[in-house]
């Protein structure tokens, strides 16, 4: 009922099948005459294999942008809010749990170091030594490591 006062254009039941995926998009795009840049952006990821994902899309309150995992620092969570830090001093604001980009970023890309932030393993320069400690991204933030999370970091940083 409340995808009808929505005015939903079609309702896709988990596990989601790809070819009622894309059916409902092709509506979605028919509808607004391929103006939307989101639903662009989604076509060109699932015509993708797993591997050659290197972006995706954040919606906040300035539109939907479009964020490279190149560009991408780290992202640090506030409460309900999480903050995207990128390489190019901008900084996006959005209201979704860190534990949401967690799960649906690439774990071989991005780590969880701590609680409160979510780093991109490429951009790492620097791990203090000792118990916990901090690391270093490549614009020279310094973030905090959660000492339960240090050896798999160190592990993951070996790897890529």
């Amino acid at each position: 009922m409340k995808a009808i006062k929505f005015s939903a254009l079609d309702y896709i039941l988990k596990p989601i099948n790809i070819e009622e995926l894309n059916i409902a998009i092709a509506k979605i795009e028919f509808q607004n005459n391929g103006q939307n840049k989101s639903l662009s952006f989604l076509q060109k990821q699932l015509s993708k294999t797993q591997g050659e994902i290197d972006q995706f899309v954040i919606s906040g309150d300035q539109g939907h942008n479009i964020i490279k995992f190149d560009d991408l620092l780290f992202i640090k969570a506030d409460g309900t809010y999480v903050t995207f830090v990128l390489q190019n001093k901008v900084k996006y604001i959005v209201s979704n749990p860190l534990q949401f980009y967690e799960s649906i970023l690439p774990s071989s890309v991005f780590f969880r170091a701590h609680k409160s932030y979510l780093v991109n393993l490429k951009k790492v320069v620097n791990i203090d030594s000792g118990r916990g400690g901090t690391l270093q991204v490549s614009d020279g933030h310094e973030l905090p490591i959660a000492y339960r999370r240090k050896s798999a970091l160190l592990k993951k940083i070996k790897e890529t």
